[in-house]
């Protein structure tokens, strides 16, 4: 009979290092649809910096190429007037004539300046906001590898101390609880654990808890979810 006791609780232990090792490979799946997000993200804001940068650039070198046709422009009817002042061969009209166009090239040449300056300052309020976007994004990659690394330990803290057993479904959490009742530990104890925009609810539990809203209050104030946890489980084993 002690042999036989023996290997049940043999058994027993191998099927909960397999329960932890399957909950173990769903949290890397998650750890790594995580990541994969994150660089898709980092991909895509990479290619939105690279994008601007090619469309100011070419803005500038094609304003850059309209100056010196006005430039060439400015020379041009310079020469023209002089032409004409030497040879005094046009009448007074033409001379005024070319002076308006030269006056306009003026204001034309003016303008293109002062639209050159203004896509300067863009072009330096845009590279703010690229060196924002990347320390944004290189700050949101440290946190996020974090929390990672917090939930990771805070499992392995409920599975050696709690007997506690996680399965995930979608935004929602079931908790198992084993190892509570003295009388028969294998009993399971559970609640249901939902998280939303950085809130929690927790949405039942079973056998059901009376203080359940109480304790949801307390864990959204605090965000410290393995004390909750710890409670949770105390309140289990007072209903024994």
């Amino acid at each position: 009979m002690a042999q036989h006791g023996t290997a049940i609780i043999g058994m027993m232990e191998v099927e909960g290092e397999l329960n932890y090792e399957l909950e173990e490979q769903k949290i890397q799946a998650i750890r790594t649809s995580n990541l994969n997000t994150i660089q898709r993200f980092l991909t895509s804001v990479e290619t939105d910096i690279n994008a601007t940068r090619q469309k100011i650039h070419s803005r500038m070198l094609s304003m850059c190429e309209e100056k010196k046709k006005l430039q060439q422009k400015i020379e041009d009817t310079r020469q023209r007037i002089q032409q004409a002042e030497a040879k005094r061969s046009r009448d007074k009209e033409e001379v005024q004539q070319l002076e308006r166009e030269l006056e306009r090239l003026k204001i034309q040449l003016q303008g293109k300046k002062e639209e050159l300056e203004a896509q300067k300052k863009v072009l330096a309020t845009c590279m703010e906001e690229i060196k924002k976007k990347e320390s944004l994004v290189s700050e949101t990659k440290a946190e996020n590898q974090e929390k990672m690394r917090q939930a990771e330990h805070c499992i392995e803290l409920y599975k050696k101390y709690l007997g506690l057993d996680i399965i995930c479904l979608q935004n929602t959490l079931v908790l198992k609880f084993t190892q509570v009742s003295q009388i028969n530990p294998e009993a399971e104890y559970m609640v249901r654990l939902g998280l939303e925009e950085d809130k929690y609810t927790l949405l039942g539990s079973e056998p059901p808890l009376p203080s359940l809203p109480q304790l949801q209050e307390e864990l959204n104030a605090s965000g410290n979810l393995l004390a909750c946890l710890v409670q949770i489980r105390k309140l289990f084993q007072r209903m024994e």
